[in-house]
């Protein structure tokens, strides 16, 4: 069930973070915008258009996040939950689940910048770079998925798999 709720959690919160960035893009940069400018062209006036390309960058953006979010979820969700249901050492456990988890958020926080910064050339700036942001990304998601991996390592995994139920 992991992996099934990552991804739509991850669309929306990639979606909602992806239009703000879009609505806040400089005007002179989404003027040289070839969606901008075929919304123009169509008849949209520059307040619609932008709006437009804000949501439909916004949406690509939450697609990207989504899929990279369960795909990794899946792997790295069951390796978490084996840690948990099999408890043993307090240290050991704690060490597995932030190195699982340091590891599932680095691929995740990574990859979600980079379908943000596709997402972004595709609809506002042809020039944006896919790599941007994605070293700092990456660090901030192995930081945040290491401390919060080992803490639940620590505080859940007391081995519940291990003990008999009917006791």
């Amino acid at each position: 069930t992991g992996a099934a709720s990552e991804g739509p959690i991850g669309y929306a919160q990639q979606s909602n973070q992806a239009q703000a960035k879009a609505e806040q893009t400089k005007p002179e940069v989404m003027e040289k915008s070839p969606r901008y400018q075929e919304l123009l062209g169509q008849g949209f006036s520059p307040e619609v258009a932008r709006g437009k390309v804000a949501a439909e960058t916004a949406d690509e953006s939450g697609k990207y996040a989504g899929i990279v979010d369960a795909s990794v979820n899946l792997v790295g969700g069951e390796f978490l939950g084996r840690v948990l249901a099999e408890g043993g050492k307090f240290v050991t456990r704690v060490m597995k689940g932030a190195a699982n988890e340091a590891a599932t958020e680095t691929v995740q926080s990574a990859g979600e910048q980079v379908g943000d910064n596709l997402a972004t050339k595709n609809n506002i700036d042809p020039n944006q770079s896919l790599s941007e942001g994605t070293g700092e990304a990456a660090v901030q998601g192995l930081a945040v998925g290491g401390l919060t991996g080992g803490v639940v390592a620590g505080a859940l995994g007391g081995g519940w798999a291990a003990q008999d139920p009917t006791t």
